[in-house]
């Protein structure tokens, strides 16, 4: 584990080496609404984009050390490894208070001094923060890229002309029984014949109302 002094010498060596470019890192809070904190590694705070309202973003100035982005050959996701000093105990008494922020989105972004006006020219690593160690005057981080596998994904494919309701099931609410229809082909016109049906057999008409396809989707190739 690193201490204060050690990361300091390292900071500035890494710093020196890697002039004109710095990093500015930023970290979501479990608040609610949640807060940022935001770093640079450069000797000075520094103002990279802007907020919603059109205003500079701060970044403070802060013992940084950073590793590479490593990716390992089992196939688990690009992490990257950062130390943070914090002479006055403040950030890392909020850290504590959010059991390390495990789990919390963070961004971590690179670019040229002569590009701060520009943040189109920085390259951006966003992830979460998936380890965290704490000592009186050192954060140690790992931040990993997002899993995608654990994003919500539409459970449905939205197609043009193919119902995707199981027919007679609760979404499509057909009732098979009785005189009704015992399969269904899952087309708008099928839809119809079998809103038809009930009607016929004097039930409420729910099709094809309950159509689970969109005519309305363009079809492919042509232009908005």
């Amino acid at each position: 584990m690193k201490d204060l002094s050690t990361l300091t010498r390292t900071h500035k060596n890494q710093l020196a080496a890697e002039a004109p470019f710095v990093w500015f890192f930023e970290f979501e809070t479990t608040d609610d609404p949640p807060e940022r904190f935001r770093l640079t590694n450069y000797t000075s705070n520094l103002n990279f984009g802007t907020n919603t309202a059109g205003e500079p973003v701060l970044y403070y100035a802060a013992p940084v050390e950073h590793g590479s982005i490593s990716e390992e050959s089992d196939g688990s996701l690009p992490t990257l490894e950062i130390f943070v000093g914090n002479a006055t105990l403040e950030i890392t008494t909020r850290f504590e208070q959010m059991a390390g922020m495990i789990g919390q989105p963070a961004r971590v972004q690179v670019v040229s001094l002569l590009e701060l006006a520009n943040t189109a020219a920085a390259i951006r690593f966003d992830g979460e923060i998936v380890a965290s160690a704490m000592t009186p005057q050192v954060i140690t981080l790992s931040i990993a890229a997002y899993n995608v596998y654990r994003e919500t994904i539409p459970p449905f494919v939205y197609a043009k002309r193919h119902c995707r309701w199981i027919f007679g099931g609760p979404e499509c609410g057909y009732v098979v029984t009785g005189g009704g229809f015992s399969t269904c082909p899952k087309t708008l016109t099928a839809c119809k014949a079998r809103g038809d049906n009930e009607v016929a057999l004097g039930r409420t008409r729910l099709h094809p109302a309950r159509f689970g396809a969109h005519p309305g989707i363009p079809p492919l190739g042509r232009g908005a």
